[in-house]
């Protein structure tokens, strides 16, 4: 197996991250991924906020988790969870200036740096969760902390860093698959 193929295919959702920063030159290969990768007509539209702040990012979780379903809350309690993201030191969240490719272009971008993540030894994992922070229609929102253009809007946000646990990823469902 090659090793892009290797990291598709170990890539996993952490839930548990070490406390330890990534260095310089690991958030600036996952920043050059991001901005790398392709958006429909070239428009460009995305714009990578990365976050280290703790402070942030934890501001970001609580005001999230004060509006998720008790259910889904007693499922991250559950998790172990020290906030929405899990504990990861650093985040980055993917915000775009409207366009009808911004959500399939913010996909690309999130699974192009999860992917760079994994083959570094880095983990990730894709939280669209935390839109709750960023709905303008919420006086508590964090577009404009985040620079957020008027116009601008939040699509996802990956939590980054070291796995303080591993986990197998997922298992395919080849069932799944339509052949004609």
């Amino acid at each position: 197996m090659n090793p892009t193929e290797l990291a598709i295919l170990n890539r996993y959702s952490c839930r548990d991250f070490k406390d330890t920063r990534l260095s310089k030159e690991e958030t600036d290969a996952l920043l050059a991924a991001a901005m790398a990768a392709p958006t429909a007509r070239n428009l460009q539209e995305l714009r990578f906020n990365w976050i280290d702040d703790q402070e942030l990012i934890q501001e970001i979780s609580d005001l999230c988790f004060k509006q998720l379903d008790p259910e889904f809350l007693g499922r991250m309690q559950e998790r172990g969870a020290k906030n929405l993201f899990y504990g990861a030191p650093q985040l980055l969240v993917i915000s775009a200036l409207p366009t009808p490719y911004a959500a399939m272009d913010a996909g690309i971008a999130a699974q192009s740096v999860c992917i760079l993540a994994e083959s570094m030894g880095l983990a990730s994992c894709i939280i669209a969760l935390s839109r709750k922070a960023f709905c303008r229609s919420n006086d508590e929102h964090f577009c404009e902390r985040l620079n957020f253009a008027p116009e601008e809007e939040y699509m996802v946000s990956l939590a980054l860093g070291h796995a303080a646990t591993k986990k197998d990823p997922h298992s395919s469902k080849p069932e799944h698959i339509r052949r004609f």
